[in-house]
């Protein structure tokens, strides 16, 4: 009872109202929908040139045969030791498609080139989950295949967490309801 006469003033009403916005939209909005993929790069003559990657998109795709470039937060591989990062200065991604959603994902184009080092080792990937790593000052190159396995998202605790801070928000209004009372006694 003592709740309810706390949310009776405006400002119990103001932090009810709040706390229960949180509660309500919460776990909607404020869902992590990235996703990451784990790479493999497999060269089949020289198992050195071969390596492996991670790319995470901001969502989670839903179309194949889309570019979804725009949507890769982090990208990076490492062949022969060179990491090479879609943060590094010239590098650049200009296509990542999808042939296959579900059952599972398969990555159809990732258009991505970078260079690294003094003497430049670099590694560019083309359509249809083909690379070139190309070393030596850029004298020698070799080719390989690439393969994707999706990283289950985690559950996030941000719904759980917000339902917490409402409760709290509400037990809080609660609380300074009746330090208010008792102080007009």
């Amino acid at each position: 009872m003592k709740l309810f006469s706390a949310l009776s003033t405006s400002t119990g009403k103001s932090i009810a109202a709040l706390a229960l916005a949180i509660l309500i939209l919460s776990p909607s909005l404020l869902h992590a929908t990235s996703i990451t993929y784990d790479l493999t790069l497999t060269d089949p003559t020289n198992s050195a040139y071969s390596g492996t990657g991670v790319v995470t998109l901001n969502v989670i795709p839903t179309l194949t045969y889309t570019n979804y470039s725009a949507d890769v937060t982090a990208l990076s591989f490492t062949v022969d030791g060179q990491t090479f990062n879609l943060t590094d200065a010239g590098a650049s991604l200009s296509a990542f498609e999808f042939s296959q959603l579900s059952p599972t994902a398969n990555i159809w184009d990732i258009t991505f080139t970078d260079q690294v080092g003094t003497s430049p080792e670099r590694l560019s990937l083309h359509s249809t989950s083909g690379y070139t790593f190309y070393y030596d000052n850029l004298s020698a190159s070799t080719n390989g295949t690439f393969g994707a396995a999706t990283i289950d998202p985690s559950a996030t605790p941000e719904p759980s967490s917000l339902f917490l801070l409402g409760t709290g928000i509400l037990g809080g209004a609660g609380v300074l309801r009746r330090r208010l009372g008792q102080q007009r006694s």
